[in-house]
């Protein structure tokens, strides 16, 4: 009699612990039938274009529409800032540091030809009065960067063809 009061009270204990042990959860799963495949042209996160890709396969990070024209089409287009140890030709060469600070533009002054000083590609960031342009915008610093040999065309003389080479001091502007 005891080996069966042990047996049911034993039974009893071990159905009970089911009981305590079962927790609810609910799971949703939402799927689409068809499943979507291929290129997206626009992901979107709660409502707010994330990526977007144009006809001409222009990339829009935070936009919806990637700008296109100027004097080129951009390929990359973001809407906030970007953050790069590197910049780099389109063929992945030529990679120069990025200068530390806020970037305000470059520009080149000539050594000697076609005088010294000479403003030979301007800061397109510039947006002061100086004819030049060859300045950082206002609150901006600017240093010496590198030294670069440049080869100039210039007008034939006397019915020669002349090209003449004029070292360039390459300045950048940051904050």
């Amino acid at each position: 009699m005891r080996k069966i009061e042990f047996f049911l009270i034993v039974l009893l204990v071990f159905s009970a612990f089911p009981v305590f042990s079962q927790g609810v959860e609910n799971i949703t799963v939402t799927t689409y039938y068809p499943a979507p495949y291929g290129v997206y042209k626009e992901l979107k996160t709660t409502g707010n274009t994330s990526l977007a890709v144009s006809p001409n396969s222009q990339l829009g990070v935070g936009t919806e529409s990637p700008s296109v024209g100027g004097e080129q089409d951009l390929k990359l287009d973001v809407e906030g800032a970007i953050g790069a140890q590197h910049y780099c030709d389109a063929s992945g060469n030529n990679c120069v540091e990025a200068p530390v600070g806020r970037f305000g533009g470059m520009f080149m002054r000539s050594l000697l030809f076609p005088f010294p000083g000479a403003c030979i590609e301007p800061n397109p960031l510039y947006n002061g009065t100086a004819w030049d342009r060859c300045h950082c915008p206002d609150g901006y610093t600017e240093e010496l960067w590198n030294t670069s040999v440049l080869t100039v065309s210039v007008p034939p003389l006397i019915g020669s063809s002349l090209s003449a080479c004029s070292y360039a001091y390459v300045y950048y502007c940051y904050k």
